[in-house]
């Protein structure tokens, strides 16, 4: 999970898939019940329960979809009233604070229509909680480790550091050096393949472009230090030493 306002928690791998992990479930569920009668009573009853969570959760990704769809479209819409997009925004930060929520709006990346509206509203979206900040980042870093589209790469790219210059203006105590290695680290978690190496690229090309805009001391020395390790190779000299990452599963 990545923590921005936290300095000592740092990112690790992609966004975990709830639903993947229940539908593995329900596939040993039916094993077990085809086999029931090698079982304990008490250990069917555990699967059965398990089962029945994994079909809960896929039957609520739907109204879930349909409301981040509907928030979506509606934030798109020219014609709409300042009053709805303030509240379809609202509504669509609500929903990603939840690891369902997140994992749903990054699924629905894959429709490429879709695609484009969400990137643009992620990419515009400034909340004024810290928290609300760090969901987007997960939000838009769960795309990036899953698209290759020279687009959408660089519009995530830039929903990540332009939230992160949001954080370090409102918490000065955060290190930039750190925040910077968290973000190259997360990309870099495949560094032997040409798309990430595109999207480093992109990385510090959009980082470098920023330095030109007025920004503090701590904001530029976070995105010149983006600039430098994105443009690195692997067993390149690391740079000062950090504490240990603390990936997620």
């Amino acid at each position: 999970m990545i923590v921005l306002f936290v300095p000592t928690k740092i990112p690790g791998g992609p966004l975990p898939v709830v639903g993947a992990g229940g539908a593995g479930r329900v596939l040993v569920a039916s094993g077990l019940v085809s086999r029931g009668l090698r079982y304990a009573p008490a250990a069917l009853a555990i699967v059965f329960v398990t089962a029945i969570g994994a079909h809960l959760a896929q039957a609520q990704s739907t109204p879930i979809s349909r409301r981040i769809q509907t928030d979506v479209e509606l934030f798109a819409n020219p014609t709409a009233s300042a009053e709805d997009r303030d509240r379809a925004q609202a509504d669509l930060l609500a929903l990603i604070r939840t690891p369902g929520g997140q994992e749903r709006l990054v699924v629905m990346f894959e429709n490429p229509a879709f695609a484009v509206r969400a990137g643009n509203w992620l990419e515009s979206v400034r909340p004024s909680a810290a928290q609300d900040r760090t969901n987007v980042c997960e939000v838009a870093l769960g795309v990036l480790h899953n698209t290759t589209d020279g687009q959408l790469v660089m519009a995530m790219i830039h929903t990540v550091l332009r939230q992160v210059v949001t954080q370090i203006q409102d918490e000065p105590n955060i290190n930039p050096l750190l925040l910077a290695a968290r973000i190259s680290k997360e990309l870099k978690a495949e560094i032997d393949g040409a798309a990430t190496r595109a999207k480093m690229s992109a990385l510090r090309d959009i980082a470098q472009a920023m330095t030109n805009e007025q920004i503090t001391a701590a904001q530029r020395q976070f995105l010149e230090q983006v600039t430098t390790l994105s443009s690195r190779r692997r067993g390149n000299p690391a740079g000062p030493k950090l504490t240990s990452a603390k990936t997620r599963p």
